[in-house]
């Protein structure tokens, strides 16, 4: 296998099988998530804090969680959605994402 002709995509997936680091495209943002801290004890317990309401305080625990596992955080979110003009759903539909495809898959 010559690593010069594989694409991005591919050269992203062979990276991550080699690892337990697993790289997600969101909307154009690159994620880097930790997949043993997925299966930390930190991350069960904000998991277990987040409720479908969208509250202030849930708001804050996704992104604590996607800064606990991730190589994102809120800083890098909303500058990628369009800085301080971000919309709240932008912003909350790409931490959504990450987080929805984070998940261990024994959860």
């Amino acid at each position: 296998m010559d690593v010069n002709e594989l694409s991005a995509d591919e050269l992203r997936k062979l990276a991550d099988e080699k690892s337990n680091v697993k790289t997600l495209d969101v909307d154009g943002l690159i994620v880097h998530v930790d997949m043993d801290k997925c299966k930390s004890w930190k991350a069960f317990r904000l998991m277990a804090n987040m409720t479908s309401d969208l509250t202030p305080d849930t708001l804050q625990t996704m992104l604590d969680f996607v800064d606990a596992i991730s190589d994102v955080d809120e800083d890098i979110i909303v500058e990628h959605c369009g800085g301080d003009d971000a919309t709240l759903e932008d912003v909350v539909r790409t931490i959504s994402t990450i987080i929805a495809e984070s998940q261990p898959k024994n959860f």
